[in-house]
């Protein structure tokens, strides 16, 4: 009798069946937002997130803090005015670029054009291929994953308690670090900007806590402000009275050409109306600068 290649002994059968289903329960599994932790591992308010890790202990009061929803009176105070007379005119490298082509090329190669980016799978430097996107923390219940969506790329932790899986996520929308020892990454809340917990370090190629965070935790309400920017972007305008909002349509990310030139508008303005005027108007040039000042300029960021 000849025999039928496609019959399988029943154990066989079995295990096949198990691993599928698990395969299709692992695809289909609910995550429960991080909010519903139980009492004790509950996110914390941030003004106490401080005062809990002041000892560093291991699982202080919550393993997670996340931003509370903004209630609809903050939403709608005032933003600032974008058009106010002394809003500072820049126009970003791409337009410098239109005259100054092979400057621009230059510039684009170096760590200041890539100190602040938006994200994709090529200005991040860390790897979201599963097995190569995760961090593991000294917290055995706590973990992060590196996940890349079809709505954009997310940083997402993992709580285990009781046999149940909280979750929380937050999507990235800026990179921050030109990649030559490292990067980390922010998220807007509204018109607030937050420092997302986890860094990717260049040297060894690996996905590690952001600086000053602590190991074991997940902080997801780090307030990004005004002084962190100087230095990663030529300019952001900034909610006066504020800690972290700005307007968000009012940036230039990197630093780039009118950071150290200052802001552009009135110079391309002129020479665009007086294309045969040679000499350099309405702009700041460094090199005709004295020794001190062009030490000073640099000095704002490396000092």
């Amino acid at each position: 009798m000849r025999k039928r290649p496609w019959i399988l002994p029943a154990g066989m059968w079995i295990v096949a069946g198990v691993a599928v289903v698990m395969t299709v329960m692992d695809k289909q599994r609910d995550y429960l937002p991080a909010t519903e932790l139980p009492e004790g591992l509950q996110y914390v308010a941030p003004r106490q997130w401080a005062a809990a890790h002041a000892t560093d202990r291991f699982r202080p009061n919550g393993w997670i803090r996340l931003v509370p929803d903004h209630n609809e009176e903050a939403i709608n105070k005032p933003r600032g005015d974008a058009s106010k007379p002394d809003d500072p005119h820049y126009i970003g490298p791409e337009t410098c670029a239109d005259c100054h082509p092979k400057k621009f090329e230059g510039y684009s190669q170096t760590a200041h054009y890539r100190t602040s980016r938006t994200p994709n799978l090529t200005t991040i430097q860390g790897s979201f291929d599963p097995g190569e996107n995760h961090l593991e923390t000294r917290n055995e219940h706590l973990h992060y994953e590196m996940q890349s969506r079809s709505d954009g790329l997310y940083q997402t932790v993992f709580i285990e308690h009781d046999d149940q899986v909280y979750s929380h996520a937050e999507k990235i929308d800026i990179v921050t670090g030109s990649g030559n020892h490292a990067q980390t990454f922010l998220y807007w809340k509204d018109d607030r900007l937050y420092e997302l917990p986890v860094t990717h370090f260049t040297d060894g190629d690996q996905w590690v806590n952001s600086p000053n965070y602590v190991d074991g935790t997940a902080d997801f309400a780090r307030p990004v402000p005004p002084s962190c920017l100087e230095c990663h972007t030529t300019y952001f305008k900034y909610v006066e009275g504020s800690l972290n909002r700005y307007v968000k349509d009012r940036s230039i990310l990197g630093i780039s050409c009118e950071r150290c030139h200052g802001p552009g508008s009135s110079h391309v303005e002129f020479h665009r109306n007086n294309p045969d005027a040679t000499d350099a108007m309405h702009i700041i040039y460094p090199g005709n600068l004295p020794r001190l000042r062009k030490i000073e300029i640099c000095a704002q960021c490396h000092s």
